[in-house]
């Protein structure tokens, strides 16, 4: 059985959709900064929600705004995308891999620890091991290349 909803997700003012292709129909031509402003004075908005081709574009017309959603509620917007196999125990449990924290303050003290060895000037101290480690990593790349039958088209 499959359902069928007709509830709309709320999104900021948009001009009329189509379905698949969105918005595609209701941007006219011309520099895009001019039309953007364009249409958030038609539909009286600084923030406005685009869907183009199944892709969800926020414009942000007024240096408010953009502070607004940016500055003031940057930690909404801060996450990465973290493929719930990689917090699971019973899979990888990579949950406190620095890498895949969420934007808290864990994060920005692993960030801090990190920060004090991974900055420009420091991080010149592992040239010599990169370069004693790439070697032998292309020496088996151009092994195993030589290993693998040529492909057939």
């Amino acid at each position: 059985m499959v359902l069928l909803s007709d509830r709309k997700v709320a999104h900021q003012p948009s001009p009329m959709s189509l379905p698949i292709i969105g918005n595609l129909f209701s941007l006219p031509p011309g520099p895009e900064h001019i039309m953007y402003m364009n249409l958030g004075k038609q539909l009286s908005s600084d923030i406005i929600y685009l869907n183009l081709l199944r892709n969800d574009i926020v414009v942000l017309n007024s240096a408010q705004a953009a502070s607004d959603l940016l500055d003031k509620r940057s930690s909404l917007y801060s996450d990465r995308l973290r493929p719930l196999m990689f917090e699971d125990n019973s899979l990888l449990d990579w949950s406190t891999s620095p890498s895949l924290l969420e934007y808290n303050d864990a994060w920005r003290h692993q960030r801090r620890m990190m920060d004090k060895w991974m900055n420009g000037k420091d991080v010149s101290q592992f040239h010599k091991i990169l370069e004693t480690q790439t070697r032998p990593l292309l020496q088996r790349f151009l092994a195993a290349s030589r290993d693998k039958p040529e492909s057939t088209e």
